[in-house]
């Protein structure tokens, strides 16, 4: 169930702390071989709170609402996951242009873009994961 929900879903939250200091972020991911991945550019407040702590809390969901004309009976179906571990830099070039081309794989559907020239203006993030937890209601 968990691969599921961490494959199908398209938008991930991901929560950082730097000094006391927490910070959300709405990111576009990939999930590949029991990892997380996503880029960034290469300054910004996101890298900055990866660069100062590296841990992370990675969030996933979708749902559905379902009203009843009883209000007390309306409920929801959802999937959710939640993620702890640590994010890291990925160093290594054929790495990089192989995540971007799975990102690119998961978000064009309409297969317009181009082919990845320049990986030297982003950083492709990996979040090695700790600990998972999630919930269903489907």
């Amino acid at each position: 169930m968990i691969k599921e929900i961490l494959e199908d879903a398209e938008v991930g939250r991901l929560s950082m702390c730097k000094d006391g200091d927490p910070y959300v972020v709405p990111i576009c991911f990939v999930y590949l071989e029991g990892s997380i991945y996503f880029h960034s550019k290469k300054t910004g407040k996101k890298v900055d709170y990866i660069k100062s702590n590296p841990k992370i809390c990675f969030q996933v969901d979708d749902h559905e609402i379902l009203l009843s004309e009883d209000p007390c009976k309306s409920t929801m179906k959802y999937r959710s996951a939640i993620i702890y571990g640590k994010a890291e830099v990925l160093k290594d070039e054929k790495e990089k242009i192989h995540i971007l081309k799975k990102m690119i794989e998961k978000y064009d559907k309409k297969n317009i873009s181009g082919q990845i020239k320049d990986v030297s203006r982003v950083e492709v993030f990996k979040i090695k994961i700790e600990d998972i937890t999630w919930k269903s209601n489907i």
